[in-house]
């Protein structure tokens, strides 16, 4: 099975360390083909059709997107297309989009926006089987609730 990663980076300096960790566990851990694992970075200035086009290209059949603020409209632009070229006879792909905390990315791109980061402990981040505990999210919730009322 091949696994395509892919993101699409902010700045050219970005490093996508999520999905260097990700490929490095399904290689040593998962024991798959580090050839069958392909990371994939797209510059900022990169269109849909570009990234489409390296995602298609590399012939995988599951496909995990790395989300964040600065690309989560393209990138589910993506997958809207795979679906689409998987429906019209395709080869069968799973895509998977997942993300990580943007609170720093967003106030940069807002030029100082507010910005604040609630983390919450979760177990196997960044994979398909990401938990949480219940009281934690509610906790969480309880946080930026008070936290929003004392916000002008």
């Amino acid at each position: 099975m091949k696994i395509c990663l892919v993101t699409q980076h902010c700045r050219p300096t970005f490093i996508p360390l999520a999905l260097l960790y990700l490929k490095a566990c399904l290689v040593e851990r998962h024991k798959c083909a580090e050839d069958d694992v392909t990371v994939v970075e797209c510059g900022p200035e990169a269109t849909e059709d570009e990234i489409l086009d390296r995602v298609l290209a590399n012939g995988a059949s599951v496909i995990g997107m790395s989300c964040y603020v600065w690309n989560v409209n393209r990138l589910m632009a993506v997958g809207r297309r795979l679906n689409i070229a998987r429906r019209l006879g395709q080869p069968l792909r799973t895509i998977l989009a997942r993300g990580g905390q943007d609170g720093a990315a967003g106030q940069q791109a807002r030029s100082g926006a507010r910005a604040a980061g609630i983390v919450v402990g979760t177990r196997y981040i960044h994979t398909v089987t990401e938990m949480i505990d219940l009281g934690d999210l509610a906790a969480a919730r309880d946080l930026l609730a008070a936290w929003a009322k004392s916000v002008d």
